[in-house]
């Protein structure tokens, strides 16, 4: 079984995020522990934790508002 190290970086979906915001809290005593506690500061980040740069809105909000946004836009050049 292989690993994943990312050196710096930790994934989420759509962005790439300093370690030190999450790996620099916590120490992991095996992988399990360390998948749910990332698992769950996921969560937090992308749908409870505002955002300055997505005007004070989640990441979770943000791409809500964006998905409607495009399809008000669609069916408005549908209509015209």
């Amino acid at each position: 079984m292989s690993f994943y190290r990312p050196i710096g970086l930790v994934l989420v979906p759509g962005c790439l995020l300093p370690r030190s915001l999450l790996l620099n809290e916590h120490w992991f005593r095996n992988l399990h522990q360390a998948q749910k506690i990332i698992a769950d500061w996921r969560t937090d980040f992308n749908e409870q934790r505002p955002h300055s740069s997505l005007d004070y809105l989640t990441p979770a909000e943000f791409a809500l508002n964006q998905r409607q946004y495009t399809i008000d836009f669609l069916e408005h050049q549908v209509n015209e």
